[in-house]
């Protein structure tokens, strides 16, 4: 899609801020230690924000033309991504050298590092050390992307692929099973992509919602969200966990992203969009890199516990990870305004996009 979609770049700033906000807040002692409060906002923010990111991918898939497979179509849908999701795996690689200081001589230390990169999973495996973490959504998306440039999308291929997602989770945590390189989050995102792209094919939009309506039924996904949250559980996609039930997991995470979805249609009527969310929306992948490097370097100089020492509440606590949230966004939209012209292929980009 090339035309501008304006609630959809609300959704991806929106959903950008809360991958931000989720990070930041678990890197507070009080989260994890004893805030019940911030463990909730927590919890509440992994049921939909990447979820909300597969569905948006899978509204803008293109999908196959027809039903021969096309290598050249699969190799154009990921050649940048791959790009892109090596520059970031390397750059990020001097951060973790801190941490394995006594092992940096270790030639085994450096073959875990490689097959880091090589397998993507956002945690250390026994044959791997994890670099970047945020970065196995990117190899998730490649998977996604190969996937569907060989299976053609329509109703019967969405029902099987979405039934064998729901199987091989329940499965997988039946049996204690952990696959690697992703695999295991890749299939939980199908059915969000999936739904993703049946939202495009129905021209479902919006930024035509009456006012009221955006409002409450916005109102309503959330009291949804928080009932599942308290009857199924946590989850999170990398991993992945879905809580008790599949199913519920699923309706958490479409329900949250609809109600994104519909605030966004809101505000693309309310405020015009201007640079500033055009650059944080088109470049989301950067700051999904980005915005960890800026987490962990303020964990470094010791940050979260200085504000943990004068944050005597979850209000305050909250207060600052919602402050340093907005900072790191800030700083991220710098960034890319100040060197995506000079240097695209960093931010996944084949050409100069602004000027």
């Amino acid at each position: 899609m090339k035309e501008d979609i304006i609630w959809l770049d609300y959704a991806r700033v929106i959903g950008i801020f809360l991958v931000i906000l989720g990070h930041v807040e678990q890197h507070f002692p009080s989260f994890l230690i004893t805030d019940l409060v911030l463990k909730d906002v927590w919890h509440i923010i992994y049921l939909f924000h990447m979820p909300l990111f597969f569905i948006i991918s899978g509204y803008l898939f293109s999908g196959k033309k027809n039903d021969r497979v096309s290598f050249s179509f699969i190799y154009g849908n990921i050649r940048m991504l791959l790009v892109s999701y090596l520059i970031y795996q390397i750059a990020y690689i001097p951060l973790i050298l801190k941490s394995h200081s006594e092992e940096i001589c270790n030639g085994a230390f450096w073959v875990k590092v490689l097959l880091g990169i090589v397998m993507g999973d956002g945690y250390d495996t026994p044959y791997s050390i994890c670099i970047c973490p945020p970065c196995w959504f990117i190899i998730c998306i490649i998977q996604l992307r190969v996937l569907f440039g060989l299976v053609t999308i329509n109703q019967f291929s969405g029902i099987i692929l979405s039934l064998f997602s729901i199987v091989f989770l329940w499965f997988r945590k039946y049996f204690g099973l952990d696959l690697f390189f992703c695999l295991d989050s890749t299939v939980m995102a199908i059915p969000y992509f999936l739904f993703g792209y049946w939202l495009k094919s129905e021209n479902k939009s919006f930024d035509k919602l009456s006012y009221g309506y955006s409002v409450l039924s916005s109102i309503a996904l959330l009291a949804i969200l928080l009932l599942i949250l308290c009857y199924n559980g946590p989850a999170q996609m990398n991993g992945p966990s879905y809580g008790k039930y599949v199913v519920f997991c699923y309706l958490a995470g479409i329900a949250g992203s609809l109600m994104v979805f519909g605030v966004s249609g809101l505000f693309s009527r309310l405020y015009m969009p201007n640079k500033f969310l055009k650059l944080i929306s088109r470049n989301t992948l950067f700051i999904i890199f980005f915005h960890f490097v800026l987490v962990k370097l303020l964990n470094g100089l010791k940050v979260y516990k200085i504000i943990n020492i004068v944050s005597d509440n979850w209000i305050w606590t909250l207060f600052w990870v919602i402050v340093l949230s907005v900072g790191i966004l800030f700083l991220s939209y710098l960034m890319i305004r100040t060197f995506v012209n000079k240097y695209p292929i960093v931010f996944g980009k084949k050409r100069v996009l602004w000027k």
